[in-house]
């Protein structure tokens, strides 16, 4: 399966910016516009026209995190650009922020528990914002190897949104 990981960025008003890289958005057009040419010299079928949405699509999808410390919010946007659901969090409703590690598949089970057999499992590194209603938001899960991206990351974010006096 492909994995594609969201892009940190610090802009120039001090906001972390977690985002689909511009380039993944390109590759995505690159493929409709060829999947399109393709039609001018004949039909394209159905599979085609599938593939042809498909790939339109996913050059429009936006997942975003902006935390902005100027708004004093986090603001998240999911959806195609120009119909994104967007939710605003102000910073006083975030309890905490952490990076966790976590093995896909061993939810609840342990490796010597003799209900699984034991072998590798991909470890995985997610940034996490613990909300004061109980609720968790996973801003961004990625391969082990990124822990220190996102650690770094959440640190930012911790003294952007709990400044020290």
């Amino acid at each position: 399966m492909i994995e594609i990981g969201l892009r940190i960025s610090r802009k120039k008003n001090g906001a972390i910016d977690f985002s689909i890289p511009a380039a993944v958005r390109a590759i995505f057009a690159l493929i409709a516009a060829a999947i399109a040419a393709t039609g001018f010299g004949g039909s394209i079928g159905i599979p085609g026209a599938v593939l042809l949405a498909l790939s339109i699509a996913a050059s429009a999808y936006e997942e975003r995190w902006i935390f902005d410390p100027a708004k004093k919010a986090v603001v998240f946007r999911l959806g195609l650009l120009f119909a994104a659901r967007v939710r605003a969090i102000p910073f006083s409703d975030v309890e905490s922020v952490e990076t966790e590690t976590f093995e896909k598949g061993a939810a609840g089970k342990s490796a010597d528990s003799g209900e699984r057999k034991p072998g590798r499992r991909k470890r995985y590194a997610r940034l996490v914002l613990h909300l004061k209603d109980a609720e968790t938001l996973v801003v961004e899960t990625a391969a082990a190897s990124n822990l220190e991206r996102l650690e770094a990351a959440a640190e930012g974010i911790a003294r952007m949104i709990a400044p020290r006096a």
